[in-house]
């Protein structure tokens, strides 16, 4: 019988971090384990078969919160708001987060409801890819609650990566504590391939078809039975 063995990313880091990244699974905010899947308690079904589904019932939804790992705060930020901007104290130093020169990205576009100060956090840990695979390192996917975003990049990781920088922006006049274990960058691995874009208009036929057996009960999780594949990150 085949067995098909889980790659391997392999971290490393600093001997006073207690932790490497943890699968994004352990990370899975307060306010969607509390959402209920039906508002109200029940489903509730009418005429053109709207419900009163939740965001809970959305399989994709739920992927982008489990999907590879995430790099954590080391330890408590307290952010204080100061004439010039932004100020940062830890409880103990260095601190993990840093100022960036702004004349370094002088276009780049500032994040919506964030403060054009530019920051950045010091991570303390370096990884590994199997040969042939990249890193997707992101903002935490659908967290804006977070007071903060964390730009995007794409790492190429097959050869060993160490300590490294990513940018960041606070929230607009955001003052408080960000604690240690807060998320602050998903790490999604991915194959890389060659792709080419075609054009196939007969896909509006199928897909169709496929939202009238979607939508033909008012059972739920088509998709999960007939198109999602379970992830496994640990």
């Amino acid at each position: 019988m085949f067995i098909n063995k889980p790659k391997k990313i392999i971290f490393s880091s600093d001997p006073v971090v207690i932790d490497i990244p943890k699968p994004a699974k352990n990370f899975i905010p307060k306010w969607y384990s509390k959402s209920e899947r039906y508002h109200g308690g029940e489903p509730q079904y009418h005429s053109n078969l709207n419900t009163n589904k939740s965001v809970k019932t959305c399989v994709p939804f739920l992927d982008t919160l489990t999907t590879g790992y995430m790099f954590e705060l080391s330890i408590d930020v307290v952010i204080k708001q100061e004439l010039d901007g932004p100020n940062f104290a830890s409880p103990l130093q260095p601190t993990p987060i840093d100022v960036r020169n702004p004349a370094q990205n002088p276009l780049i576009p500032i994040p919506l409801g964030c403060s054009p100060h530019h920051f950045i956090w010091k991570i303390p840990h370096c990884f590994k890819t199997p040969k042939g695979y990249s890193l997707l390192v992101t903002h935490p996917l659908n967290r804006f609650d977070l007071p903060f975003v964390t730009m995007s990049g794409i790492v190429d990781a097959d050869n060993a990566i160490g300590k490294g920088n990513f940018p960041f922006f606070l929230k607009d006049g955001f003052e408080g504590i960000i604690h240690a274990g807060t998320p602050i960058a998903q790490i999604i691995p991915f194959k890389r391939d060659d792709w080419e874009s075609v054009r196939d208009d007969s896909l509006n036929l199928e897909g169709e078809k496929r939202n009238f057996m979607a939508a033909r009960t008012i059972k739920d999780g088509y998709y999960k039975l007939t198109s999602w594949h379970k992830k496994e990150y640990n």
